[in-house]
């Protein structure tokens, strides 16, 4: 399962993912029609008021976020700009905001790109932890804007065994 945001080049996508061995989409955008390929679509939408699955990037205000209950997934926590302390990190996701995403079923994405980087992927090792102690549902997904950005789906289940996430 993989996260794309197309930009009216759908129909690649579809062909890119079937070579790759993907057996479903989440897809960021409006709802098209388009030709049955094997592969479960599933519309995405980072805006609450245009329905399908709801995606929403971590911001300060994320508890109200969470707990209005329109949201199943987030992302982005590690993204924000506070400072590592001395003896902790501070990557965006503490217990009260997991129990929170436990009780209201909301999931966290990891983003692929972010793991190039040392200090997000030990924020997000962190937040892996907290996702996995509170029983948090978890996806690595790639954002891909282009065909070629898609990873293999065996890669993918392979990265989330190395990360713990399953």
């Amino acid at each position: 399962m993989d996260l794309i945001q197309p930009s009216g080049n759908a129909e690649a996508f579809l062909d890119r993912a079937r070579l790759l061995g993907h057996q479903a989409l989440f897809i960021i955008g409006k709802q098209n029609p388009l030709p049955t390929s094997g592969i479960e679509l599933t519309w995405c939408s980072l805006h609450p008021q245009r329905g399908g699955v709801v995606i929403a990037q971590s911001s300060v205000k994320d508890r109200q976020l969470m707990e209005q209950g329109k949201i199943q997934w987030m992302f982005g926590f590690e993204d924000l700009a506070w400072k590592d302390s001395m003896h902790q990190r501070r990557s965006g996701l503490d217990h009260v905001l997991c129990k929170i995403m436990q009780e209201k079923q909301i999931g966290y994405i990891i983003t692929l790109a972010h793991l190039r980087d040392e200090k997000r992927l030990g924020r997000i090792l962190q937040n892996i932890k907290l996702c996995r102690k509170h029983k948090v549902a978890m996806m690595l997904a790639t954002f891909a804007q282009s065909p070629d950005q898609l990873r293999g789906a065996e890669d993918m289940k392979a990265l989330e065994r190395v990360l713990k996430i399953r």
